[in-house]
């Protein structure tokens, strides 16, 4: 029961971070756009629009549909080479349907009501295997220290976001799609391969081996 309550405690303590770095992410571009020299400060829209995407995408996961992604994170966790090659097979896949939807829009009316039909479920996949991606190194990187919970995962993993944001393209998109592959691949092996994870996930901890 302690446990249990402890489990609660983080889950509360990770959802509350995750909704305040999602408002921080909207009102630090907001007070940050005066120019320097000219400029935009970093280009902090782009910053916080997907730092506050990968942390909704979490709070998605592990607040809204926790069977499923509990279930996509231990795949990752459990067998990473297998839900990657599943991942870049289906994140190939979406991001070919995007450059098909692109030409769809040019189609008046119909295509881009097709297109929008088809970009913001792609979208959505992509976003929430992005955020799985970083709550599994982020688990990882909490459990070095002793606190392997999710949605501390979330948080660190937000905040490897953020700092991977901040340095530029040239780090995020080789760091941002990896993980996204993994987090598509994991959401695969849910759908498709192995139940084995959410089948584990409901025998109650006191009885597990």
């Amino acid at each position: 029961m302690q446990g249990s309550g402890r489990r609660r405690a983080l889950q509360r303590m990770g959802l509350s971070l995750s909704i305040a770095v999602v408002l921080l992410s909207v009102a630090v571009p907001a007070a940050g756009q005066r120019p320097v020299a000219g400029a935009p400060v970093l280009g902090l829209w782009r910053v916080a629009l997907s730092v506050g995407l990968t942390a909704f995408g979490g709070i998605v996961l592990l607040g809204f549909v926790p069977a499923f992604g509990y279930g996509v994170i231990d795949s990752i966790a459990e067998n990473p080479f297998v839900t990657g090659m599943y991942g870049l097979v289906g994140t190939i896949g979406l991001l070919a349907l995007l450059v098909v939807t692109w030409f769809l829009a040019a189609v008046p009316l119909f295509g881009v009501i097709v297109a929008f039909v088809i970009v913001v479920p792609v979208s959505s996949i992509l976003l929430l295997g992005a955020a799985a991606g970083y709550i599994v190194v982020g688990r990882f990187l909490g459990g070095l220290v002793g606190v392997s919970n999710a949605w501390v995962g979330l948080v660190i993993g937000v905040g490897l976001a953020l700092v991977v944001q901040l340095v530029g393209p040239v780090v995020a998109v080789p760091v941002s799609l990896p993980l996204t592959m993994l987090g598509v691949g994991g959401g695969m092996a849910q759908w498709f391969g192995s139940g084995g994870a959410r089948e584990e996930r409901s025998v109650p901890p006191a009885t597990r081996v």
